[in-house]
């Protein structure tokens, strides 16, 4: 029995499993065929436990710890003696099966008596005796049974001393069932009796002590023995909570008396935590029994050291945060852990050699880590927090340990590049790590693999990358991609001082990509600044170029030297690569432009062919000083082309000669080979798209007659086919109207031109609308690298059109500047993108940050020009009703006129044109002009036909016709009538229609009134000049029936001179009544300036 009792007792202290300690004397044989069974049901049924001091209850689940029974359990006063409550039995049991009453007397009945002698000594007042019944019949015996005896002789006074349990028969007999619950539940109330009486003991005596701390012989040491054996009571009980609230106020109070030692001085009994460390161990969760029992000891002895206190005290909560389920606090209590007691010992003034405060934080996060590893989500606690929160607070103690590493390795010399192979610093930290203290399985891990790093440079590198690539994959697997781009900053650090630099760039560009999406311009220029080297030393221009370009630009952040060093090394490479002729190197244009706007140097927008096109960019360079670019390039992306007139004339590689504009419109051989290529792939859709617009070029031809409104003169249109899908996409393609032309009834050219720069397709606008916020500020896109001799769209870039300029001087600052070229072909064009080439360098925008409607602009085809104008010398106006002279002007441009071709001219109700006086021509060859013929033909009012004879190109014919505006006049008429036109050249494909204006001025403009005054009556005329010269009045004479009228003045029968604008007033009276009259008239005679005839005008009115 003593060998089972020491072998049970060394179980229990190997593991740190606390339960209540219940001993068991009397027939072990007995206890042990019983023990399963009843350790098993006991914990089953939870009982209410009635707390003191007003507390309230708590329902338990008791699971006792069965061990023998021995004296050496036993105390009197486990106070006095300093033994562990956690060891102290709570709870004594006496088994027996005895029946025989002989047997009782010679054996039991001294047993029994010297067992409740033993615990009378020991003042144990907890004690029952079970008997156990094996046979039914023993039941049925008269009184004077071994269980009579027992209650009679020792538990006269208290009956429930003694119970019986019945263990016969089947195990579901429900009044065996009934003998164990009263067993068991006599157990459970016994041992509650124990910890209600003896816990109020402990709690008192912590309660006493506590009061007592500011006597001079108080002890903390001894304190915290005390109260953690109320902590051990309550974890007995299952309490978690409550007995790490212990342990929270023990650190809370050690937290205050450093404070009172640094602020008063360190008192006697506080000396020991502020002695030297000589080891620096981290804390380590997996610690078992026998190592807390020797913590114990020597924090009750005062020879524990600052670091090992808190390393314990730190391993008793985090071992309860695990059973409470809460295992990602520990993580929370890592960093509080380290950062107050960093904080203690500078307080404290602990002595510590440097770098060992952190290799105790490194050893402490790694081995919480290597633990929380091995732990099961349950107790991780995921049932309660979201992974993602456990995750980043893991990330960040990864993080928090590489920095640690990095402090040791800056502590030994193992960062720099000539380091030894072990320095003296390290011996003395690897001799702190190893010392006396003996650590658990995961903290001889750590600490063996730290000090192997600190012994080997190369160890040391590959410990410090592993952790540190850890770290980064934390944060990148949580989505923190700040504190990933600061990891991976300081590792690629590291790497290019070990000149790892394939290693360092990737992690550098991440590094510097994020800064800049987040904005953070001077920690993007610290990591642009490594970058840089890095890849200059890695040898890739092309990126190097790149980083030199944003290091070139104005940027507060840095200083001018930095600028100025890499502006002379972007000049540079730009002069080499020329030099050298390789490149060419495509650069972010984002990064050293910013693009406002581009519109045509036209108000309108309009060019016509093989016109000199230009379009003034508006930007803003960030470079450091002036750049002088050997090319600006536009590219014009073409919207609307007649597929079966244009040729081939985009898709290159734009270059010109030096002094040039014009823009170069043949492929190159490769590009070439490329459409044809992806042509062939196409040729389906190609074969539709040629019969669509054969159908529509039909319907044009049949509608070349159609009627036309009048516009404004001097405005152009045409016939062109305006569809809202130019890039025939199969999804949005709409079909044209009947006769595939849009009538422009009373539109005039800006109209027409701004519904055609509408017309817009809806895969590009998405294009652009995803470089352009609400704000107008240009974000990056993918193809920002696209280089003009690698495009893979080589359709779409058919489609585009280069405008140049070269030799271009950038400031710093605003700049605009203007690029010129020619378009051969008609359609809408849309500004697509803009090079700036310095010597090897090129920065393209691939896609300009402007909305869709404010890019574009329109090339029409070169066709006749038709106006009209006044044929005389001596004046400028036409007047109403008179035949006047006017020229007709048509211009040919670089179009000729077949012989016999006819214009054809609409003409407006009271418009006429009557016969033509003369008619010449004017060739480019000859300023003389020569007589040709022009015939006249149709007697239709609304329309007349000129015959034109054949007209070569670039010729001014001018036609002289007699025309004549009549428009019935009133006393209402208007001062001046514009007259409507329209002019179809019908030789010409598609037909061109000009709208054509002419103003005719009516010179006078009358008002009547007739006035009454007693038997007499008036008749007055004002009459206005309308004209914008003088007129001489020479008569006026008006006429009302029967009526006579007489003039009130004699000088109303005198020549009048009226300036513009000017009103005379005419009055004549009568006696005779002129209310009957219906219809008065009045003659006008006149004169005007600058017209030899004289004029003759009646107006008739009513009275």
């Amino acid at each position: 029995p003593g060998c089972r009792r020491i072998q049970f007792l060394f179980h229990l202290k190997e593991t740190m499993n606390l339960k209540p300690i219940v001993t068991c004397h009397g027939d072990q044989e007995l206890f042990s065929s019983l023990h399963a069974h009843l350790a098993q049901r006991i914990p089953k049924e939870s009982v209410e436990w009635q707390r003191s001091l007003g507390r309230g209850s708590k329902h338990l689940t008791l699971d006792p710890n069965f061990v023998p029974f021995s004296g050496d359990l036993m105390s009197a006063d486990f106070l006095d003696k300093n033994i562990n409550l956690h060891e102290f039995p709570f709870l004594h049991l006496y088994w027996t099966d005895c029946t025989d009453t002989q047997l009782y007397k010679n054996s039991v009945k001294d047993n029994i008596s010297s067992w409740l002698q033993t615990l009378n000594k020991n003042q144990a007042q907890d004690w029952l005796i079970i008997v156990v019944v094996q046979h039914d019949s023993i039941l049925s015996k008269p009184k004077g049974t071994v269980l009579d005896k027992i209650k009679t002789e020792f538990c006269s006074k208290a009956p429930q001393r003694c119970i019986l349990l019945k263990n016969f028969g089947h195990h579901h007999d429900s009044k065996l069932s009934e003998s164990w619950q009263m067993m068991l539940a006599r157990i459970r109330l016994l041992m509650l009796q124990s910890f209600t009486r003896n816990l109020p003991v402990l709690e008192e005596a912590v309660r006493n002590m506590r009061e007592k701390r500011r006597n001079s012989n108080w002890k903390f040491s001894t304190y915290f023995i005390l109260q953690e054996q109320l902590s051990f009571i309550y974890e007995m009980l299952d309490l978690y909570e409550d007995a790490l609230i212990q342990y929270n106020e023990l650190d809370a109070m050690f937290s205050q008396l450093v404070a009172e030692a640094h602020a008063k001085g360190t008192p006697h009994s506080f000396s020991n935590y502020a002695a030297a460390c000589h080891t620096w161990h981290g804390a380590n969760l997996s610690m078992s029994l026998q190592q807390a029992k020797e913590q114990r000891r020597l924090i009750l002895e005062g020879c524990c050291s600052l670091l090992q206190f808190r390393n314990y005290l730190f391993v008793q909560q985090s071992r309860l945060l695990m059973k409470l389920n809460r295992g990602y606090e520990i993580i929370k209590q890592t960093f509080t852990l380290t950062s107050e007691c960093l904080h203690e010992i500078r307080a404290l003034q602990v002595p510590l050699i440097d770098g060992a405060d952190d290799v105790w934080v490194y050893l402490t996060c790694i081995q919480v880590l290597n633990s929380l590893d091995q732990t099961d989500a349950l107790t991780l606690g995921l049932e309660t927090v979201p992974a993602h929160t456990i995750s980043v607070l893991r990330a960040e103690l990864w993080k928090y340990a590489w920095e640690k590493l990095h402090a040791i390795g800056y502590e030994c010399l193992l960062l720099e590049p000539s380091r030894e192979s072990t320095s003296q610093k390290a011996i003395e930290l690897m001799h702190g790590i190893m010392g006396s203290e003996v650590g658990g399985v995961e903290s001889s891990k750590a600490s063996s693999k730290l000090c192997s790093a600190l012994c080997s440079p190369e160890a040391f590198d590959t410990t410090f990358m592993e952790l540190g690539e850890t770290a980064l994959a934390a944060f990148n697997h949580v989505g923190r991609r700040r504190f990933a781009a600061q990891v991976g900053y300081q590792l690629s650090i590291f790497l290019m001082s070990r000149e790892q630099f394939e290693r360092a760039e990737p992690l550098l560009t991440d590094s510097c990509q994020v800064q800049d999406a987040e904005n953070w311009h001077l920690l993007t220029a610290n990591v642009l600044v490594p970058l840089a080297d890095c890849l200059l030393k890695m040898g890739h221009t092309d990126k190097y170029a790149s980083a030199c370009s944003s290091l070139a630009c104005t940027d507060p952040s840095l200083p001018d030297e930095t600028h100025d060093h890499y502006y002379k090394e972007l000049l540079r490479i730009a002069a080499e690569g020329k030099e050298q002729g390789y490149g060419p190197i495509p650069l972010p244009f984002e990064v050293v432009f910013q693009f406002h706007s581009g519109k045509p140097s036209s108000e309108e927008g309009v060019f016509y062919t093989d016109d000199d096109v230009s379009i003034v960019v508006d930007l803003v360079s960030l470079i450091f000083k002036p750049l002088t670019f050997d090319r600006v390039a536009l590219s014009l992306h073409c919207n609307h082309t007649p597929l079966l007139e244009s040729p081939i004339h985009t898709g290159i590689r734009p270059g010109l000669k030096d002094g040039s504009v014009k823009a170069k419109l043949m492929p190159s051989d490769r590009e070439l080979k490329r459409i044809q290529r992806l042509a062939k792939l196409r040729a389906k859709e190609a074969n539709e798209t040629v019969g669509e617009i054969e159908n529509i070029q039909l319907n044009q031809s049949e509608d070349r007659h159609s009627p036309a409104s009048c516009g404004s003169s001097g405005l152009v249109s045409t016939d062109l086919e305006l569809e809202s899908n130019a890039d025939n996409s199969e999804d949005n393609q709409e079909k044209p109207e009947a006769g595939g032309s849009v009538q422009s009834d009373g539109i005039e050219t800006e109209l027409l031109i701004e519904s055609m720069l509408e017309t817009t397709h809806e895969t590009q606008d998405d294009e652009v609308s995803s470089q352009v916020d609400g704000s107008g500020a240009s974000s990056r896109v993918d193809d920002d690298n696209w280089s003009l001799s690698d495009d893979t769209d080589s359709l779409d870039m058919m489609k585009l059109v280069w405008l140049e300029a070269h030799d271009c001087r950038i400031n710093p600052g605003p700049n605009t500047l203007t690029v010129h070229g020619q378009i051969s072909v008609e359609g809408q064009y849309f500004i697509r993108g803009l090079l700036f080439e310095l010597g090897a360098l090129q920065y393209f925008l691939h896609r300009v940050p402007m909305p869709r409607r404010k890019q574009g602009l329109v090339v029409l085809p070169r066709s006749p020009d038709v106006e009209i104008s006044m044929k005389r010398s001596d004046g400028g106006f036409l007047l109403v009703g008179e035949v006047q002279t006017v020229c007709l002007r048509l211009s040919t441009g670089r179009q000729s006129i077949p012989p016999s071709s006819t214009l054809q001219i609409e003409l407006p109700k009271g418009f006429s044109v009557q016969r033509i006086i003369s008619s010449s021509i004017t060739s480019r060859a000859s300023d003389n002009p020569l007589s040709i013929p022009v015939a006249l033909s149709g007697s239709d009012s609304s329309m007349v036909l000129l015959v034109l004879p054949a007209v070569g190109q670039e010729a001014i014919l001018d036609i002289n016709l007699q025309v004549m505006a009549i428009k019935e006049t009133s006393s209402n008429a208007v001062r001046c009538w514009e007259v409507n036109m329209a002019a179809v050249c019908l030789w010409y494909l598609p037909v061109h229609r000009v709208h054509l204006s002419l103003k005719f001025y009516s010179p006078i403009k009358p008002l009547f009134k007739r006035l009454t005054g007693k038997d007499r009556q008036f008749l007055q005329a004002l009459i206005c000049n309308t004209l914008p010269v003088e007129l001489v009045i020479r008569s006026v004479r008006i006429a009302c029936g029967e009526a006579r009228l007489q003039a009130v003045r004699s000088e109303m029968e005198m020549e009048q001179t009226v300036i513009p604008s000017q009103t005379m007033a005419y009055l004549w009276v009568t006696r005779d009544a002129l209310a009957g009259q219906r219809e008065c008239s009045c003659t006008i005679q006149f004169n005007v300036e600058g017209f030899k005839d004289e004029y003759d005008i009646t107006f008739y009115f009513q009275i």
